[in-house]
């Protein structure tokens, strides 16, 4: 049995965002292209991957302003290994506080992706339902 020594790599959040915003990969294609940004849909499709080969700085100025987001928001440091990581074990964020990047692998980003879609689902649904009204201390006459 070999171990293999886990690399950092730079991840692209790309998928989580939008499943916070409820939006999918084509809302953003076309608001990107509304943007005047000029990329293929093809090639657009691929750079939104978790570990993109290469993103073009003016891609990511445009991709920011699309989603109203800072460009720290749209990436984490993440510990990947070749060998098969625990499905139970919580990646932790890599902050200031914290110096050794998070452990990922492909279940963890999708339950990643899964609670922040819950997330804007609550949103949603809260906004539809407008402020809660409490009425306080009425009791029925007998």
């Amino acid at each position: 049995m070999s171990e293999s020594t886990p690399q950092t790599k730079l991840r692209f959040r790309i998928k989580l965002l939008l499943a916070e915003r409820d939006m999918t990969v084509a809302d953003l294609y076309q608001r990107v292209k509304q943007l005047g940004f000029d990329i293929s849909s093809s090639h657009f499709f691929r750079q939104m991957q978790p570990y993109p080969n290469a993103l073009r700085p003016e891609l990511l100025v445009v991709i920011c302003k699309a989603l109203n987001c800072e460009a720290s928001e749209l990436f984490d440091l993440v510990e990947v290994s070749s060998q098969a990581v625990d499905k139970k074990a919580k990646p932790k964020a890599v902050s200031a506080k914290t110096v050794a990047p998070k452990a990922t692998n492909a279940a963890s980003e999708a339950v990643e992706i899964d609670a922040a879609k819950r997330k804007a689902d609550d949103k949603r649904k809260a906004a539809l339902l407008g402020p809660k009204v409490a009425v306080l201390g009425l009791k029925k006459d007998r």
